[in-house]
Parts: structure tokens; C-alpha cells; sequence
């Protein structure tokens, strides 16, 4: 029979257990989303990072917040080399293949279609969003990289005319659709409200918002992260979730 010492018991006691055991740190990765989510100044703002602070801060998972092109993080989410993680994303089929999400962390409203100030009658006469999109005519300018949810990039990849898409965020390509460069665009409502009330340049641009009574409706938001993260990690984050939540 062989015996151990007290220490050597230990040892083997938390090479035993699993990985998750232990704390981590991640790295809380975000896009330029305002007001979701931007960097001001040099310091990282908006209302969803603050919520995704107060999320880490309840669960005692410290974090360190970085801005990243959602190409990218969508790239080293994949890729799986270290904790990583990013918030406010829809959660769709493609990214369930290699991501863990965590509990719905914002619930949007459906999106509204913008139009710049030449083509705002051209959109407007379509009734429905069923009719806007069987206009072969018209161009709609859209973020490269980033879904609209399920049912609206499907309803996309179906749009008659043309589609222009860029690699920039979804401010800038308001910029475009306001110099007459595409016909019109998808927003959330947050962006747009945040536009409004912040931009002068926006409110002076003549930018028309239209609502579609058959617009699919808003969906919830969430935090991704690698395999990497533990699931006793994402696990604090749920519970931290369901507590801010109410």
C-alpha cells in the first residue's frame, strides 16, 4: 500500500479537477456599435458594455475591454486560442457551431428602414417591407460581417435590387445612404434614436425612417465567448444576468 503526504495529496487532488475549477479572466471584446457600444474619447462607453461591466462585476470575472472589428471577433471566437468573448450579438446557427452564449442579455425592437432624402419616395410608396424588397431598382446599403437576425438577412438574400455592402459600421453607412450612395438601409431602433438625439449632421440630413407593419420582430442579444471560457464561467454570467434582469 502506498501513502502519501497531506501535500502530495493536494497535488494530485487539483490535477484531477477539471480546468473549470479554477478563476479566469477573460478578454471582452466589442464592435463599434453606438450607443450599444464605442470608444469616446479614449475611454470605452455605452449602454450595453456598461450593462456587460455590471454583468462580470456581480459574477467576480474580472475582464479587460478591448474594441475589434466584428470580422475579427467573429475570427478569434472561432478560433478557440484564449478566453475571449464579445457582447450584444444575435445568437444564430452559424456562430451556436463554435461559440457558448450566455442567457439574452438585451432585447431589441424590430428594425426600421432608413431612406435618404432623394429615394424616400421611391421607399415609402412600398406598403409593406414584401414590397420594398421586390423593387429591383433600388440599392440598399448594409454592414458587411454582421447578421440583421435569421429572418431578416433571409429576407435579404432575397431582395430584388442591389445589395452594397462594406466593412464599415453601422454609422458610417448611414453617412452613405445620406450621400445618396444607396437608396436605403436597415437600423435598430437604438442606433437610430441615438442618431437623433446626439447628431446634428443626422438630423440635418433630411434621412426619412419608415416603419413596415410586416417588419420581423426585434431579437435578443447576447454575450458569445470560445470554448475556452468554462462553463462554470458562463455559468456566474447567467446567474449575474438573471439577477440585473430583474
Amino acid at each position: 500500500m502506498i501513502f502519501l503526504s497531506r501535500t502530495a495529496l493536494w497535488i494530485l487532488l487539483a490535477m484531477a479537477l477539471p480546468a473549470s475549477a479554477g478563476a479566469q479572466s477573460l478578454q471582452m471584446v466589442f464592435r463599434d456599435k453606438p450607443p450599444y457600444s464605442f470608444i469616446d474619447n479614449g475611454v470605452a462607453k455605452g449602454f450595453l458594455l456598461e450593462r456587460t461591466r455590471r454583468v462580470l462585476n456581480l459574477a467576480g470575472i474580472a475582464a479587460e475591454f478591448l474594441e475589434m472589428p466584428p470580422k475579427r471577433i467573429f475570427f478569434e471566437i472561432e478560433k478557440n486560442e484564449q478566453a475571449i468573448c464579445s457582447f450584444g450579438w444575435y445568437k444564430i446557427p452559424e456562430r451556436e457551431r463554435y461559440a457558448r452564449f450566455s442567457a439574452p442579455l438585451h432585447q431589441d425592437k424590430p428594425h426600421v428602414v432608413l431612406a435618404g432624402p432623394r429615394s424616400a419616395n421611391a421607399v415609402r410608396k412600398h406598403g409593406t417591407l414584401a414590397a420594398l424588397m421586390s423593387d429591383p431598382a433600388l440599392t440598399m446599403a448594409g454592414a458587411d460581417g454582421v447578421s440583421y437576425g435569421p429572418e431578416l438577412d433571409a429576407i435579404i438574400s432575397r431582395f430584388a435590387g442591389k445589395v452594397d455592402l462594406s466593412l464599415q459600421s453601422p454609422l458610417q453607412v448611414v453617412k452613405k445612404v445620406a450621400a445618396k450612395r444607396a437608396d436605403f438601409m436597415f437600423i435598430d431602433q437604438e442606433d437610430f434614436n441615438y442618431l437623433t438625439e446626439s447628431s446634428v449632421d443626422f438630423r440635418n440630413d433630411g434621412m426619412v425612417r419608415i416603419d413596415y407593419p410586416d417588419m420581423p420582430a426585434g431579437l435578443k442579444r447576447y454575450i458569445l465567448c470560445s470554448q475556452r471560457v468554462h462553463e462554470n464561467t458562463m455559468q456566474k454570467i447567467n446567474a449575474a444576468i438573471a439577477k440585473i434582469s430583474g
